[in-house]
C-alpha cells in the first residue's frame, strides 16, 4: 500500500504529521490514491495473497533442500578421496582466508600454523601433485609464509604468479594509476569509522571493518560501496564485496584467469590432470569454480549460494579433507 501515508506507530511526531498532511490533502489526490489502492486489492485478494506466500515458502523448502543436497557428505567424500587415489595428475587450487585458516582482525596476523605448512608440505612431496595457493593477499605476504615450499602462488588475485619454486612473474599487464582516485575515499572512510582501515597491495586497495560495530559497518559499507559503484565505472576497477572488506581491484584481475593458467599448463603435451580439486569460500573464489567447474571437484568452506558443487562447514572441514588425501586417501587415526 504504497499509495497511503506510512508512519512508525511509536513515532509520535510521524503520527501527527501524517494526519496533518492526510487532512489537507486535496481532494482529488485522495481520490487518485484510494483508486489505486482499490485497483491493487482487486488483483491481489487475500486468497492470492496466500497462495503466493505459500508457493514462496516452497521454493524457500526447495532451495534449503538443494543446498542440503549440496553438502559433502560421507559418501560424496568417499567418491572424491577414492578419484583422488586413482589419479596420476592431480591439481590442488586453494584459496586461503577463510578456507585454510580462519580469519583475523588484521591481515597480517593471519600466518599459517605449523600444522597446515606440515600439510602442505606432505601434498607438495607427492609427485603426482601440484598444489596452488590462489588469493587476494599481497605476493610478499606469501612468499614470507610459503616461499620454503615448492606450491605454486597467486597473489591478488592471480595478478602475480609463481610457479613451484620459480620467480614471481606479473601474469597480466594491470594499472594502479587509478589508486590515486580511490586511495582518499577509502581512507575518509576508513576515519569516519572506528575499527576500519585502509590495506594498499600493488594493484588493489581493501577497505577493511572486521573491528567496526555490526550496525556501523553495515550502513558505512553500505554507503562506501554506492560512492565507489559512481567512482570506479569510468576506472576498469571493480568493487569486491568478500568477508568484512571492501576490495577495489582491476576488472581483469581475478581467480579464474589464475588457475586456468595452471589448467592450462597441465594440458600441454596432451597431459592434462584427472583429478583437479578447488576450494574456496567467498565470492572471490567463484570464478576460480567456474574455471574448475568442466574439470572436477569444487568445494565451499560453507554454505550459502555458491557455483561451487558442494560445500563444508568452515576451513577445518577443508583441512580434514586434505589430510585424508595427504594420508592416501586414509583417515588420520
Amino acid at each position: 500500500m504504497t499509495e497511503a501515508l506510512l508512519v512508525n506507530p511509536y513515532d509520535v511526531e510521524a503520527i501527527e504529521d501524517a494526519l496533518y498532511r492526510a487532512l489537507c490533502m486535496p481532494e482529488d489526490e485522495q481520490v487518485a490514491r484510494n483508486r489505486l489502492m482499490q485497483e491493487r486489492l482487486r488483483q491481489f485478494p487475500v486468497q492470492r495473497w496466500a497462495m503466493e506466500f505459500v508457493e514462496q515458502l516452497r521454493q524457500a523448502h526447495g532451495l534449503q533442500e538443494e543446498m542440503t543436497g549440496r553438502a559433502l557428505t560421507e559418501q560424496v567424500r568417499a567418491e572424491l578421496v577414492r578419484e583422488y587415489r586413482q589419479a596420476r595428475r592431480r591439481l590442488l587450487v586453494l584459496d586461503y582466508d577463510g578456507t585454510l585458516v580462519a580469519f583475523a582482525p588484521r591481515p597480517d596476523q593471519a600466518a599459517p600454523d605449523p600444522a597446515l605448512l606440515d600439510l602442505l608440505g606432505r601434498l607438495c612431496a607427492d609427485p603426482r601433485n601440484t598444489v596452488v595457493l590462489v588469493s587476494g593477499r599481497d605476493r610478499h605476504s606469501l612468499e614470507r609464509w610459503f616461499g620454503e615450499l615448492t606450491v605454486g602462488l597467486a597473489a591478488e588475485h592471480g595478478v602475480w604468479v609463481r610457479e613451484g619454486a620459480g620467480p614471481w612473474k606479473l601474469a597480466q599487464e594491470v594499472s594502479d594509476e587509478w589508486k590515486r582516485d580511490v586511495y582518499p575515499i577509502l581512507e575518509a572512510y576508513a576515519t569516519l569509522t572506528p575499527g576500519a582501515f585502509v590495506e594498499e597491495k600493488g594493484f588493489s586497495l581493501v577497505w577493511h571493518y572486521r573491528g567496526v560495530e555490526q550496525k556501523l559497518a553495515e550502513t558505512r559499507s553500505r554507503e562506501l560501496k554506492g560512492t565507489l559503484a559512481m567512482l570506479t565505472e569510468p576506472l576498469d576497477v571493480g568493487v569486491l564485496d568478500a568477508d568484512r572488506a571492501l576490495e577495489v581491484k582491476p576488472l581483469q584481475a581475478h581467480k579464474g584467469r589464475a588457475v586456468r593458467r595452471w589448467l592450462e599448463a597441465g594440458a600441454r603435451g596432451g597431459r592434462g590432470y584427472d583429478f583437479v580439486l578447488a576450494a574456496g569460500d567467498d565470492f572471490s573464489d567463484e570464478d576460480m569454480f567456474a574455471a574448475v567447474e568442466p574439470y572436477g571437484w569444487t568445494v565451499r568452506a560453507r554454505p550459502g549460494p555458491t557455483r561451487a558443487r558442494f560445500w563444508v562447514h568452515g576451513y577445518r572441514q577443508v583441512r580434514e579433507l586434505l589430510e585424508e588425501l595427504a594420508a592416501g586417501g586414509h583417515r588420520p587415526g
